[in-house]
């Protein structure tokens, strides 16, 4: 599911240096070339004390 999946919406926002509700939910998107190029610079680091606080969600993001 596009709309929550992190990776794709940073990959989406780099490659298109904009974004819309559309443009978050549009599936055929996880497969362009350029979104993919830019998602694949994603990095997902687990942290354990974050784990522990399930089923409530929490995220740690930072951008360089």
């Amino acid at each position: 599911m596009p709309d929550i999946c992190l990776q794709h919406l940073v990959g989406l926002m780099r490659s298109t240096r904009r974004f819309s509700f559309r443009a978050a939910h549009d599936k055929a998107r996880m497969q362009d070339p350029s979104v993919l190029r830019e998602r694949a610079k994603v990095q997902l680091v687990p942290d354990e004390e974050l784990e522990k606080l399930i089923p409530v969600r929490v995220a740690i993001v930072e951008v360089r």
